[in-house]
């Protein structure tokens, strides 16, 4: 066995790059904007690149979503690749739902939950899908099965006093069934391009022609409560941007399956419709 003389080998200690963190590759990224938001220095881009040479084919033209990993000081270990910050992914050739999944960390219930996914065996080239921030990532499902008894008692009240009317108005038309159909959310009349404003802070996870909602802004908040605002004739906002109580995000209109100018408003813990009006 061969012995090699202890200043050699922290010679070729020294020489191994160490990593401290990895970072995925979003819109607009260059070498030198990453090495100077996560390094605080924009001359450390060369660490970078020589640090990920087997992933970037070509330092000029960063792919999005590729994992690169960050020099770091000695002793620090790779962070997880879960997403310390949200960020939208553009899917390209050879994405599926299951490598993405593996990719970024995030299991399937959290990220059907964010994208609304009708298909899972299915991804368009070119479609934005967002990844919420480790912290966004709402809990398992089994944390809430307590919430979902009570939810008129204290965990309705509570999620009543945190959220805000979205229009004012009178209500039109309730929660509950109307004949064989039920209505998931209330119903506020209001003129053509009325602002709708967010019930609550959180992250936008659709904006666009959803089905018989027409134009629809749905609105991820947290602990797996979803606002949805429907029949809208604007969308002011888009899929994985963050939005505050009271901001305008929408205005009222009639497309899909409306008659009139209103708003369809829905409030949802876990995809569970719940009735608005008994929050309070």
């Amino acid at each position: 066995m061969k012995v090699f003389p202890l200043f050699l080998v922290a010679l070729l200690a020294a020489a191994q790059p160490v990593c401290a963190a990895s970072y995925i590759v979003q819109e607009g990224d260059g070498l030198g904007s990453i090495a100077q938001k996560q390094l605080h220095a924009f001359s450390r881009w060369q660490e970078i690149y020589e640090l990920n040479r087997a992933t970037i084919a070509d330092p000029d033209h960063l792919k999005v979503g590729t994992e690169i990993l960050l020099p770091g000081e000695k002793g620090k270990e790779k962070k997880s690749q879960k997403a310390e910050k949200s960020f939208t992914y553009t899917v390209s050739s050879g994405d599926t739902v299951s490598s993405l999944l593996s990719r970024f960390r995030i299991d399937e219930e959290t990220f059907v939950r964010f994208n609304r996914l009708e298909n899972l065996d299915s991804l368009s080239i070119g479609q934005k899908l967002f990844f919420p921030s480790s912290r966004e990532r709402l809990r398992p499902r089994g944390e809430f099965k307590q919430a979902h008894r009570g939810l008129l008692g204290d965990i309705g009240r509570l999620i009543g006093r945190s959220l805000c009317r979205p229009l004012l108005g009178a209500v039109s038309s309730g929660f509950g069934f109307r004949g064989n159909h039920f209505h998931a959310g209330i119903d506020i009349p209001k003129s053509p391009g009325s602002a709708i404003h967010a019930a609550q802070d959180g992250v936008v996870i659709r904006s666009s022609w959803f089905s018989d909602y027409g134009k629809v802004v749905d609105i991820a908040h947290s602990d797996g409560l979803v606002t949805r605002y429907a029949h809208c004739s604007k969308l002011l906002v888009g899929i994985g941007e963050r939005v505050s109580q009271g901001e305008t995000i929408a205005l009222v209109g009639s497309t899909g399956r409306a008659s009139t100018p209103h708003l369809h408003f829905e409030v949802r813990l876990h995809d569970r419709p719940i009735n608005p009006e008994k929050l309070r």
